[in-house]
């Protein structure tokens, strides 16, 4: 385990027991609250909390203080000069995609996922991608390591979307190929000219294909 302490010459050698103690607090509480079981309690116990009279009226009075402080009012101050909520969301969405590669990515490929499912419905309303099986964690982990610069890249079908039938003849969502064409395995980075240059192409071998998304 590496400890990456900045300017440790400066420190005197309690202070350095200090920060190795809160370095090696912050990876066990990362690695803990990633266990399927925590996850799992703290999402019961957070629909419990939302529910409590107390802690409602507890973040509502939060939040008026917070907001009488100068900085919650400059900020405050500078959205309500944005008086289209729409603005808003705009400003705050380019911010994080700037900033954030995952949530850039995983806006991407939820967009992709819509626009997908939105030439069949006809106006109908789109269920949300965990009714479908798509799990867009596993398709950013699957995409790990990130290129350097991914604004050179597209993120690619290994088997194109166009192959698929997501809706049978009746009219219902075929949910095993939605899942198949967004499963992990089905992305890819590929250089822009390339996936260009890939288009639609597919040698349609089925078998090999569900095997190792299998």
């Amino acid at each position: 385990m590496k400890f990456d302490i900045s300017n440790s010459e400066e420190m005197t050698i309690e202070e350095r027991l200090v920060e190795i103690r809160r370095i090696k607090k912050s990876i066990y509480n990362k690695e803990y609250n990633q266990r399927p079981e925590v996850k799992e309690y703290k999402r019961i116990f957070d629909r419990k909390r939302s529910k409590d009279p107390i802690r409602i009226n507890y973040c509502k009075q939060h939040s008026k203080r917070y907001l009488k402080r100068p900085e919650a009012k400059a900020r405050r101050k500078i959205w309500d000069q944005l008086t289209n909520v729409k603005e808003r969301t705009n400003l705050r969405n380019k911010l994080r995609r700037r900033t954030e590669p995952e949530y850039k990515i995983r806006k991407n490929i939820a967009t992709r996922f819509r626009r997908v499912l939105d030439r069949h419905i006809n106006g109908k309303n789109i269920r949300g991608s965990r009714k479908h099986g798509v799990d867009y964690p596993a398709i950013i982990k699957h995409l790990k390591p990130f290129p350097k610069n991914t604004n050179l890249y597209h993120i690619d079908h290994v088997r194109p979307l166009c192959s698929f039938n997501f809706f049978n003849k009746d009219g219902s969502e075929n949910l095993n190929e939605i899942q198949l064409a967004f499963a992990p395995e089905n992305h890819q980075w590929l250089l822009i000219k390339d996936n260009l240059k890939k288009g639609s192409k597919w040698d349609g071998n089925i078998k090999d294909y569900e095997e190792v998304v299998g």
